[in-house]
């Protein structure tokens, strides 16, 4: 696990914490805010202003997750637009969680190892795609890659799929089906729990 993880974690309390300190009457929740940012510029994680975008990619599942930041886009601007089948789920997060990412990263030496470029490995299994303003990083492992080389991507991942897991998002989704869509699921999962009790 990432030597900085739960600092990146702790990062995403910042509106809770916020909350919290202005309910009970302590500090503003802007006061808050900005003593919470404080903490974490001195911890070593600051906004990344630019935009930026983290893509995780798992070639043997043939599944891809992605982190935006608000400099990149906003929620309502991709939320809003539906999503097609081979597209990339992403999630869109504060500048300072993905500061708090990014010190993550340059903590297990990703810029370091990291190819200076967006193009594919041949033969990845797994690859960790970062753009950062003009530049673009990528890190993966193969087969033929060293134990060593394959947990440095594993303990990445991990960090990458903390930040992923610990927000919400609400996507459109292409559904040619319509409204049936929906009627036709609720009558499916009605048959399977019909289907269950009958087997108990």
């Amino acid at each position: 696990m990432p030597r900085n993880f739960l600092l990146l974690l702790s990062a995403l309390l910042l509106p809770a914490l916020a909350a919290c300190s202005a309910g009970n009457g302590e500090l503003s929740g802007e006061e808050a805010q900005r003593q919470f940012e404080a903490e974490m510029a001195a911890a070593g994680i600051h906004p990344v202003t630019e935009p930026c975008r983290v893509l995780l990619k798992d070639h043997r599942t043939n599944t891809t997750i992605g982190l935006l930041n608000e400099a990149q886009v906003t929620k309502s601007e991709l939320y809003s637009k539906p999503l097609g089948s081979s597209d990339p789920l992403y999630k869109v997060i504060p500048n300072l969680d993905m500061g708090a990412l990014m010190l993550a990263l340059e903590e297990e030496e990703f810029f370091q190892e990291a190819r200076p470029s967006s193009a594919r490995t041949p033969g990845a299994r797994m690859t960790i795609l970062v753009e950062r303003g003009s530049q673009s990083h990528s890190l993966a492992y193969t087969t033929q890659s060293s134990p060593e080389a394959i947990e440095q991507v594993n303990r990445c991942s991990i960090a990458v799929r903390g930040m992923y897991d610990k927000h919400m998002a609400y996507q459109r989704v292409n559904n040619d089906g319509g409204a049936a869509f929906f009627i036709h699921e609720n009558d499916r999962a009605r048959q399977e729990e019909q289907d269950g009790r009958s087997l108990r």
